[in-house]
């Protein structure tokens, strides 16, 4: 996991100077501010509190081991877990579920263990279940290309969402995909 925080082409280290290190979440939270200045014309005021950051906190990485792996050099592999509750663009990744979430779901997306349970127990027992694992599958995501997609899906047939055209909600997922800053390992 280590090896990939450290790619530059995906993570950029954040340095901070002693007694200014409020000042990168201030900047975020306000090109945050300043994006919702830009659209208030256009939203409800209600949608403009709700997406209004305030008081953010870095995001937080740290990793579960992968107890079922083989160990690498006496040491388990973890799953990167990211904890971004307090950030300054959590409330803009919880606009987005409901809108992208019909966009996510097929034939062949489970919900939840649940369901996952009640499938294999009626499978066909002639027919073969295979789990692919891919490695890094969330930091090798091409967020330009996946943030292009998700608006030409949104837009496909809408000209607007809460009166927002397609390049206004194409910024705003950029904000929210490219703007988060996480803790891990103490940095």
């Amino acid at each position: 996991m280590k090896e990939t925080l450290s790619d530059n082409t995906k993570f950029k280290k954040i340095v901070f100077t002693p007694g200014k290190e409020l000042n990168i979440l201030l900047q975020q939270e306000n090109r945050l501010i300043n994006f919702l200045k830009s659209v208030k014309n256009f939203i409800d005021s209600n949608l403009y509190k709700d997406l209004y950051p305030q008081g953010s906190q870095p995001g937080v990485m740290y990793g579960l081991s992968k107890i079922h792996k083989p160990l690498v050099n006496n040491f388990p592999k973890l799953r990167p877990i990211l904890s971004a509750t307090k950030t300054s663009t959590y409330k803009w990744a919880k606009f987005f579920v409901p809108l992208l979430r019909p966009f996510t779901s097929n034939t062949f997306t489970i919900k939840d263990s649940f369901e996952f349970a009640k499938n294999i127990t009626e499978q066909n027992a002639k027919l073969y279940m295979a789990s692919l694992d891919v490695d890094s599958l969330f930091t090798n995501v091409p967020l330009d290309e996946t943030i292009n997609i998700c608006v030409n899906e949104l837009f496909k047939k809408e000209k607007r969402f809460f009166n927002l055209n397609k390049k206004q909600i194409s910024e705003m997922l950029s904000l929210t995909t490219k703007e988060s800053i996480i803790l891990f390992d103490g940095d």
